[in-house]
């Protein structure tokens, strides 16, 4: 049997890993294994890894992990190279694009299309929790009635800076995907190839700075996020969503579930962990948005990855998914089995 250091040398460059043997975010040495031989089940990205938990933060990491100079190999088909995957739309594209612009035009004084604010009022108001889903997920805490400077620190193709945009924000971001950066300029979107760094000379220039799944990609979080703060103006705002490593999606699924993502996550978070690194860098206010569904999709993509299925496949039965969604509605409380974590937090 190959041992742990030789799993991730398979199929991936050899002068490619990095050996840690501690926790990337507090320096821990005590750490139990998770899990060995994973594999990357959704971009099928060579190699097979290990996943640590540190007994000090309780964050979970792979080591050894792709170095800074090959990660790239992980991300030559990711997903975000697309800002418009399909010329073609369903009728339940069609609806969901009614009533999601609807609601956005009417808060945010958006002109999107297309929309029926009508269509958006009746079912978001039956459905708080979808309304949740598009105030703290879609718009990412965005205050309907304020402007200003934000940064999208890994903007991908774009997508979130352009809706940020047509709400009045004026809008820059970043990304160390190639692909994901042409086709976001190609929108005539202002965006940076690059991590974090590429903003090392400013200091204090945003208002909202967004991390949407970002975090668990980056080889030192914390200093990410100290770069963060660095940019914000004084009593700015941090949003960031990250899987959360103690959901219940990972109990159900374990090395299918969809938050592990090998090897492209790196570090992965639970609740308290999160809240502890937020805190020790001084942040205010610091508080776990409202809950929202976020459960079947994500034992929809798990359940895919376990059976071998495309990631969209509708592969949940009319009863499971209702079951589900009743299960995450009695449950919504329980902050600490949610399948995301999204902080806001204040400078």
């Amino acid at each position: 049997m190959l041992s742990h250091s030789r799993l991730a040398q398979e199929s991936w460059p050899e002068n490619g890993l990095e050996y840690l043997g501690y926790c990337p975010v507090c320096g821990g040495k005590s750490r139990n294994l998770e899990y060995r031989g994973l594999r990357d089940r959704l971009y099928r990205a060579p190699g097979l890894w290990v996943l640590y938990r540190c007994n000090d933060c309780r964050v979970a990491y792979l080591d050894p992990r792709p170095n800074v100079e090959t990660i790239g190999i992980a991300y030559s088909r990711y997903y975000t190279h697309e800002l418009h995957p399909s010329s073609s739309i369903s009728f339940t594209d069609l609806a969901k694009a009614l009533v999601k612009n609807g609601y956005i035009n009417s808060n945010w004084k958006t002109s999107l299309r297309p929309a029926s604010p009508l269509l958006a009022y009746l079912l978001l108001t039956l459905l708080p929790g979808w309304k949740a889903f598009m105030d703290q997920h879609v718009m990412r805490g965005l205050p309907a009635a304020a402007r200003g400077e934000l940064l999208d620190v890994g903007c991908g193709n774009g997508a979130f800076l352009k809706l940020a945009a047509s709400a009045g924000w004026s809008v820059c971001g970043i990304d160390t995907d190639p692909a994901a950066i042409a086709v976001a300029r190609g929108e005539g979107l202002d965006v940076q190839i690059g991590g974090i760094e590429v903003l090392t000379q400013e200091k204090e220039i945003f208002d909202w700075i967004t991390l949407n799944h970002v975090i668990e990609h980056a080889h030192d979080p914390v200093s990410v996020l100290r770069a963060c703060i660095r940019l914000l103006k004084p009593n700015g705002h941090l949003w960031l969503e990250s899987p959360n490593y103690d959901s219940h999606g990972r109990a159900v699924f374990g090395e299918y579930w969809r938050g592990l993502e090998t090897p492209r996550h790196l570090v992965l978070f639970n609740t308290q962990s999160m809240r502890d690194i937020l805190l020790s860098l001084n942040l205010r206010n610091v508080r776990h948005a409202d809950w929202m569904p976020q459960r079947g999709w994500m034992f929809q993509a798990s359940k895919n990855l376990k059976c071998g299925l495309p990631p969209k496949t509708r592969s949940l039965k009319l009863l499971e998914r209702a079951r589900i969604e009743v299960a995450e509605c009695i449950s919504k409380k329980e902050v600490l089995r949610r399948e995301s974590l999204t902080y806001i937090c204040t400078k």
